[in-house]
């Protein structure tokens, strides 16, 4: 039987895969933060529910394509760790990019986010400035 800390987090990366920002958003806190490193359109500390959701509805940059792929979940009472693996082509060019990525969670929302991508500089090349 999985924590359900880390079924709350299952649930928002199928919401965030299929685009279902509403279902997403049900399971942030109101005023989470969520803190992604670097330099390009999605880096930055993004402070509150709307903030984070409109940072995730942005379209994707021209001749992209992204999947992502949840290798594993640790959850205690606190906190979720997940290890994800992304493909990303974009102008005919393939990236994989893995990320840790760290929430914080109380009352079953998330209330804080660290993304860190194992390979900082595909991600910005990725993304771009």
């Amino acid at each position: 039987m999985a924590h359900p800390n880390a079924d709350l987090f299952r649930k928002g990366f199928e919401a965030m895969v299929a685009g279902d920002m509403a279902r997403m958003g049900d399971m942030i806190a109101d005023d989470a933060k969520w803190h992604w490193p670097g330099t390009s359109r999605v880096s930055g500390d993004f402070e509150g529910k709307e903030a984070i959701l409109a940072m995730f509805a942005e379209p994707m940059p021209e001749g992209m394509t992204w999947q992502s792929e949840l290798h594993a979940v640790l959850a205690d009472d606190e906190h979720t760790v997940a290890l994800i693996k992304n493909t990303v082509v974009r102008n005919g060019e393939t990236i994989q990019n893995d990320v840790v990525q760290v929430f914080h969670i109380a009352n079953g929302k998330v209330t804080e986010a660290w993304i860190t991508s194992v390979d900082p500089a595909a991600l910005e090349a990725v993304f771009g400035a």
